[in-house]
């Protein structure tokens, strides 16, 4: 692979990463009660796997940039993605999609759902393709334009979904009414 291209991916994750502990951290009250509801752990154990969580997104995001070896974060990407897709499966198999995500931060609730799951799939497939061995070619001053450029359109691409996932449950329920 290009190495261009695998900075791109690495850089955009890692962002992604970064900016989910980043909202946990700042509101630890709500993202426990989000962790709560989705009823999967003992609530002495809510606290510290919030705790585990917030450390292991850091940690993927740092690897994804500062290692050597990038294998290791897109690996831990990798697993992080498929633990939320089981937890967020898990709800809609009980039928709970009324419960937030807690993707977005506690500013901005999220309702689960299967768009969620294809979602952490093509993250997950990003992921996988970011621990592929990229080719020897030298990075250049010009690859910095590029792969800066494509981890701020991969953001826009990300953000520009996420609303879309956000608005198809009441687009669904107008179709349904009309």
């Amino acid at each position: 692979m290009d190495p261009a291209f695998s900075w791109i991916l690495r850089g955009g994750l890692a962002a992604l990463f970064a900016v989910a502990a980043t909202h946990k951290l700042r509101d630890l009250e709500t993202f426990g009660e989000t962790l709560r509801a989705y009823q999967i752990l003992g609530s002495g154990w809510v606290a510290p796997a919030g705790a585990a969580l917030v450390l292991a997104e850091l940690g993927v995001a740092i690897a994804l940039v500062l290692s050597p070896d990038v294998r290791m974060g897109a690996a831990g990407a990798a697993v992080l993605l498929g633990l939320y897709s089981f937890g967020i499966g898990i709800n809609l198999a009980r039928g709970r999609r009324d419960i937030d995500c807690g993707c977005l931060g506690p500013s901005a609730r999220s309702p689960l759902s299967g768009a969620l799951l294809v979602r952490n799939g093509v993250l997950m497939f990003a992921a996988a393709l970011a621990g592929l061995p990229t080719t020897s070619r030298a990075l250049h001053p010009i690859d910095a334009l590029t792969i800066g450029g494509g981890i701020v359109a991969a953001a826009f691409v990300f953000i520009a979904a996420q609303q879309l996932a956000a608005l198809a449950p009441g687009l669904r329920g107008r179709r349904e009414s009309a």
